[in-house]
């Protein structure tokens, strides 16, 4: 990658822009000596109005990614901790761990914009005269029965939205994203790469609904949906998203996180997934190791060793919930938890009571979104089968005190349902 810098213009101040500070006249038994002690020239430059520097920012990182398509690049500021990876038609924007509601996502982004995988809180919609969509399944919706947002975007591109979001005859949109997880990774290759997923027929289009698909289980079931570790198709997709499964495993994805390190990670698994695309993906074992901290009633604490310890867990264990932690380097502690459609596991108040205990929001807070969650109850019943500590800041609260919660929450259900 090559890389340039650029910088906006910024305008020089105009006259009468900055007023002459005025302020209380000198004493007159002062003014003798006020004078004597400065020389003309000292006392002509302290009594000219200091103007202020304007704030400059920082110019831009210009990458671009193929010496062969100079229109193909990557767009860093690090000073506002964005990433921009831009082709001709399509540009992804990454902000990590930004959440916008819908109405601030309408106020504030231009037509053609796109907010995925939980960028803007709520369920999926879609806004066909001002052309922007949420594409999500995170909160408001029964997780199990929606359709994660690769698969969202997909079927989208194939029923219409080219036609609506387009430029200049072709398809143009600005997608939104705060992750770089894998459904984040298969969304952004889907957008990027609309042309095979607007085929009819083809191998490279069967491989890429095929890999559609299995990502939309996994998600949707938080890992829960087992795939044996020997099949092609399981190690093909192991060795897929193994950058974004390493760095997680390493603990380098949280909330400190920089917008140009999940870039990397999107761009490189974008890169494996057009191996797949066309037929050139690699093969790798399954690691599903991972040791244990604790354990309650139908749930397990671990600490994830391998890259897939939540595929093993499930699979080995019978377990109907597991919460995963790892420590972060600024003392805070990072935990994600999922459970299986049939498990009593109340997560929606072990969430609650979390909140409590670490001062954070309540769920009804509109700005409650660096908070313990997702915490959603609808008409569904069910709608949450995993979430996890803020993402914003991780959490206070060492694996014990979570075990703790988690068993009186748990005691508390059992003898309110009387199970």
């Amino acid at each position: 990658m090559t890389e340039t810098h650029s910088e906006q213009p910024i305008e020089n101040p105009k006259e009468g822009d900055y007023e002459r500070p005025i302020g209380p006249p000198v004493p007159e038994e002062m003014r003798g000596q006020f004078y004597k002690d400065l020389e003309p020239a000292e006392f002509i430059g302290a009594s000219l109005p200091q103007v202020p520097e304007e704030p400059k920012e920082a110019p831009a990182i210009v990458q671009i990614l193929d010496p062969d398509k100079p229109y193909m690049e990557r767009i860093l500021r690090p000073d506002q901790n964005i990433a921009v990876i831009r082709t001709r038609q399509v540009q992804t924007i990454i902000e990590p761990y930004v959440q916008q509601t819908p109405q601030e996502f309408l106020d504030e982004k231009p037509p053609l914009s796109i907010g995925i995988d939980g960028y803007i809180k709520g369920a999926p919609w879609i806004d066909p005269y001002r052309a922007m969509v949420n594409i999500n399944h995170h909160e408001e919706v029964n997780r199990i029965a929606t359709a994660a947002s690769c698969m969202q975007a997909f079927d989208l591109i194939r029923i219409g939205l080219p036609a609506r979001f387009r430029k200049a005859g072709k398809l143009c949109a600005r997608l939104h994203v705060n992750d770089c997880d894998e459904d984040v990774c298969m969304t952004h290759y889907v957008f990027h790469r609309h042309g095979i997923v607007l085929k009819d027929r083809g191998t490279d289009n069967s491989r890429l609904l095929e890999l559609v698909k299995h990502e939309d289980r996994l998600d949707r079931t938080g890992g829960g949906y087992t795939l044996s570790p020997k099949r092609a198709i399981t190690q093909k997709i192991a060795w897929i998203f193994e950058p974004y499964r390493e760095a997680r495993l390493a603990g380098e994805i949280n909330h400190l996180t920089t917008a140009e390190k999940m870039s990397d990670i999107i761009l490189d698994v974008s890169s494996r997934i057009d191996d797949f695309v066309h037929g050139n993906a690699k093969r790798i074992k399954l690691d599903t190791t991972y040791h244990n901290i604790a354990h309650g009633d139908g749930y397990q604490i671990i600490k994830e060793t391998g890259a897939y310890a939540r595929t093993g867990i499930f699979a080995a264990d019978n377990l109907q919930a597991v919460i995963t932690t790892d420590f972060v380097e600024d003392g805070s502690y990072k935990y994600a938890v999922a459970k299986l459609p049939f498990s009593t596991f109340p997560i929606e108040k072990f969430f609650e009571r979390l909140n409590e205990v670490e001062g954070l929001p309540a769920a009804n807070d509109p700005d409650g979104a660096n908070m313990w969650g997702p915490i959603v109850y609808n008409a569904y019943g069910m709608s949450v089968l995993n979430g996890g500590s803020p993402r914003q800041t991780g959490s206070t609260l060492n694996p014990l005190q979570i075990k703790e919660i988690a068993d009186e929450v748990i005691a508390e259900e059992r003898a309110k349902y009387g199970f």
